[in-house]
């Protein structure tokens, strides 16, 4: 394949070539060499070269042929941003479709519903396309979120948490409670190429849970039980977590359910002075770095729900 391929290049660079062409020419220069020398070849110079002695530079240049861009399309350029912006700011759903991310289905039964345009799979995702939009894995957003507690936690309280843990010889263990779930989300959604889209979800929990921790070097604890998290469950779960540990142990669980204080003051009267190092109580309302959300700290305020004993695994 040829290295300067004329057809890779813009307008003005191929009107270029064909002006030294034609300059070559006036020099006395043959078609061959004129063709080797400007990376072209012999009929394309003749034929700028003709052009010359028949009207001028101005009849040497060429022009891009085929259908102006956005001529011919089905939707007008206003219903085109308007598609757009309603991918980009809402879900499906609230809209009133009968799905909950975007697809290219999705997106043609919007198409046909709001300007009765009816487009093919294949055209729907032109468009798609088209608009720089491509299916991603949506980032589940909580509605609590705080950017710039987050933002302080990572630059201000995590450098001095472990300072502190590598002067005392402790571990570092990053923990939080999950399981089975009513809000997972599965399956792609269009969104704009370097946007990932946002799913907001309903974060009522369902079935079994597990709490667990993971230090800086991947070891791994947990604990499975049943209900929602609160006080005497994380206690619990610490009892365990220290007595299984040969280092201390600075534990960074996220928001219990119940007061903070509770928690931290119960595992000091019940761990009888081997507590291992562990922080203050109010660390225990931490985001983890990288984590997507920080629970309001008026959430420790809430009574601890009820819940039944717990089971270790």
């Amino acid at each position: 394949m040829r290295e300067n391929d004329s057809r890779k290049l813009s307008m003005p660079e191929l009107n270029e070539r064909r002006r030294q062409a034609v300059q070559c020419r006036l020099k006395g220069m043959g078609l061959k060499e004129t063709a080797e020398l400007c990376g072209m070849s012999r009929n394309t110079v003749n034929e700028a070269w003709q052009r010359y002695k028949a009207g001028g530079w101005k009849a040497i240049r060429v022009w891009k042929t085929g259908r102006p861009v956005g001529k011919g399309r089905i939707l007008t350029s206003e219903q085109e941003k308007e598609t757009q912006r309603l991918i980009r700011d809402r879900t499906p759903d609230q809209l009133k479709m009968p799905y909950a991310l975007w697809n290219r289905q999705a997106v043609r039964e919007l198409i046909e519903r709001r300007y009765d345009r009816k487009l093919a799979i294949r055209s729907v995702g032109l468009y798609l396309e088209r608009w720089g939009f491509t299916p991603q894995k949506p980032l589940r957003k909580a509605y609590e979120q705080r950017p710039e507690a987050v933002r302080k936690w990572l630059h201000e309280d995590y450098p001095a948490i472990r300072a502190r843990a590598k002067a005392e010889g402790a571990v570092i263990h990053w923990g939080d409670e999950t399981g089975l779930r009513s809000d997972d989300v599965r399956g792609r959604s269009y969104s704009l190429r370097g946007h990932t889209p946002v799913v907001r979800v309903n974060h009522n929990r369902h079935g079994c849970s597990v709490i667990s921790t993971v230090t800086n070097r991947g070891e791994m604890r947990w604990m499975v039980f049943k209900g929602a998290l609160n006080s005497s469950i994380l206690i619990g779960f610490l009892r365990r977590l220290v007595k299984d540990s040969d280092n201390k142990v600075f534990p960074d669980l996220g928001q219990p359910q119940g007061p903070p204080q509770q928690a931290g003051q119960g595992m000091a009267r019940g761990a009888s002075g081997e507590h291992r190092g562990l922080p203050p109580a109010e660390l225990f309302a931490r985001t983890q770095p990288g984590g997507s959300s920080e629970r309001s700290a008026e959430g420790c305020r809430h009574q601890a729900r009820s819940s039944t004993q717990e089971g270790a695994a």
